[in-house]
C-alpha cells in the first residue's frame, strides 16, 4: 500500500466513527420520540378527565377485557418513554465501550417497542 492509500484509509474511518455513526442513532432516537408523542397524541383523544370507566384493554379474541379510570390510558405513553430512556442510556454506555453491534440492535428494538405501543394505543382509541 501506498503512504496516500494509508492516509485515505484513515480518513474514512474518522468521517465514519465521527459523522456516519452517530447520525444512524440520531435518527433512530428522533425516529422513537415521534412514535412516542404519536401515542400520546392519539392517548389523549380517549383519556381525558370524565367520571366513569373507560375501556384500557383491547384483544382481537374477547374484545374489551379491561377497564379503568381515564388517567391509566397514559400507562402506554409513560412504559414507551421510560423505555425510550432506559434503552438510549444502555445505547449510549455500548458506544463508549465499542459495542456498536449491540448499540444498533438495542436502538432497532426501541425503535420496535414504540410501534407496538403505537399500535396497542390505536387498537384501545379506535376500538372501543
Amino acid at each position: 500500500m501506498h503512504f496516500k492509500d494509508i492516509y485515505f484509509i484513515k480518513l474514512l474511518k474518522f468521517i465514519y466513527k465521527n459523522f456516519l455513526e452517530k447520525r444512524i442513532f440520531v435518527f433512530l432516537f428522533f425516529a422513537t420520540l415521534l412514535l412516542n408523542f404519536l401515542t400520546l397524541f392519539f392517548v389523549s383523544f380517549k383519556g381525558r378527565p370524565e367520571n366513569f370507566l373507560i375501556p384500557l384493554h383491547y384483544s382481537v379474541v374477547n374484545g374489551i377485557d379491561k377497564i379503568g379510570p381515564w388517567f391509566y390510558m397514559y400507562k402506554i405513553p409513560l412504559a414507551g418513554f421510560l423505555v425510550l430512556i432506559i434503552n438510549f442510556f444502555i445505547i449510549f454506555r455500548l458506544k463508549k465501550s465499542d459495542d456498536l453491534k449491540g448499540a444498533y440492535i438495542l436502538s432497532g428494538a426501541t425503535v420496535f417497542l414504540e410501534v407496538l405501543f403505537l399500535i396497542a394505543s390505536l387498537l384501545v382509541v379506535f376500538r372501543t
